[in-house]
């Protein structure tokens, strides 16, 4: 398993991953980004041990382009603030 946050270099710095999704001129998406768009970046970067229902949508799914502070839930006791980017594909 990797344990891709543990590391010191990383521990220090907040994670940021982007992710594209279909949106109009006016940055409303088609659709939405959810728990599974997110796992699915965060497994790309190294971070297997992440699960679906770990990830904190605090305002629910992501409906517009920008960045937005999610949160996600390591253990009970533990909970990483990450950066999300959602980019015009």
């Amino acid at each position: 398993m990797n344990y891709l946050w543990q590391k010191p270099s990383v521990k220090a710095r907040k994670i940021s991953i982007s992710i594209k999704a279909n949106a109009q001129e006016s940055g409303s998406l088609f659709g939405s980004v959810g728990n599974l768009d997110i796992l699915e970046a965060l497994h790309a970067e190294g971070a297997e041990f992440v699960t679906k229902s770990s990830i904190i949508l605090p305002d629910g799914p992501i409906k517009e382009v920008g960045e937005f502070a999610v949160n996600v839930e390591l253990h009970p006791e533990i909970v990483k603030s990450i950066n999300v980017e959602v980019l015009p594909a």
